[in-house]
């Protein structure tokens, strides 16, 4: 409990006291594959302005690094919204999460749904993502929008400043640009800058669920690979992985779970953990 403890403290301090400078961008979690962790952040997410509150904290464990990835999927409300989880193995897993107000009837469902639906091995794990992704969806929809709107936004700077040349096909090594064209089911020769460009104008648009699963997921084959800092610019990547984060998180909970046993999956339990801020909300 002691990483949970750490966490729910940091709800208080990030609920209390803002930042007065922006944090680092957030590369860890879209460039660090949970099986390459050495070094994990135990994270809290405070969505006032979009960005995110971190503590960095060693820990010996892989599962810490599941904190920011499953708090991200708890944010649901609007500004000041912030949440913070922690996934425990052993005999007895348990799942504790955390926000600084009492989560709503709703909100306590959808954490049961995405758990019951990450642990039900009876479906292949590609249905499970897929699944678990529009479930993440109808939940955090305004937050989605909210950060894809941002995207746009730098989008247009960039190319009201420096026109469309910002984003050039031979800034990448050979190798890391056939296989992103083939991760994103483009012809040999076709541009990824002009692709690139096409992809951010169909965001201007994007409105229902199915046009936000497929922006997730563009986003996340285009953060996930470290060489695009080579390419894309970093205000516009940084953003680009903050989409992308949602298609990660759904990927390294299916993947984590399935590392569990049948007997530790039927023994997994959710707490809700109420923290000092939530009791003052009650009152």
């Amino acid at each position: 409990m002691d990483e949970m403890l750490f966490a729910v403290s940091q709800i208080e301090f990030c609920t209390i006291h803002r930042r007065t400078s922006p944090p680092p961008p957030a590369t860890n979690r879209l460039s660090t594959p949970i099986v390459d962790v050495e070094q994990s952040h135990a994270n809290t997410l405070n969505e006032d302005n979009g960005e995110d509150v971190a503590s960095v904290e060693p820990a010996a464990t892989k599962h810490l690094v599941l904190l920011d990835l499953l708090a991200l999927m708890l944010v649901t409300g609007a500004k000041s919204d912030v949440a913070a989880t922690m996934l425990t193995m052993g005999r007895e897993p348990k799942f504790y999460y955390s926000k600084n107000r009492p989560l709503t009837d709703d909100e306590n469902r959808y954490v049961q749904e995405i758990l019951t639906c990450a642990c039900d091995t009876t479906t292949s794990a590609t249905d499970r993502l897929d699944t678990l992704i529009k479930t993440v969806i109808a939940q955090c929809r305004q937050k989605i929008k909210s950060r894809i709107k941002k995207i746009v936004q730098r989008a247009n700077d960039l190319e009201a400043n420096a026109g469309r040349d910002v984003h050039n096909d031979n800034s990448l090594p050979a190798e890391t640009a056939r296989l992103l064209r083939i991760q994103l089911q483009l012809n040999p020769s076709e541009s990824l800058q002009a692709f690139i460009w096409e992809w951010l104008d169909s965001l201007k648009s994007v409105q229902t669920p199915e046009q936000m699963k497929h922006a997730i997921g563009r986003a996340y084959v285009l953060g996930i690979n470290d060489q695009m800092r080579n390419m894309i610019d970093p205000i516009l990547l940084q953003r680009i992985r903050k989409v992308g984060d949602y298609g990660c998180a759904v990927c390294q909970l299916v993947g984590e779970i399935s590392r569990l046993s049948d007997r530790q999956r039927r023994a997994l339990t959710i707490h809700e953990v109420r923290t000092a801020m939530s009791y003052r909300f009650l009152h």
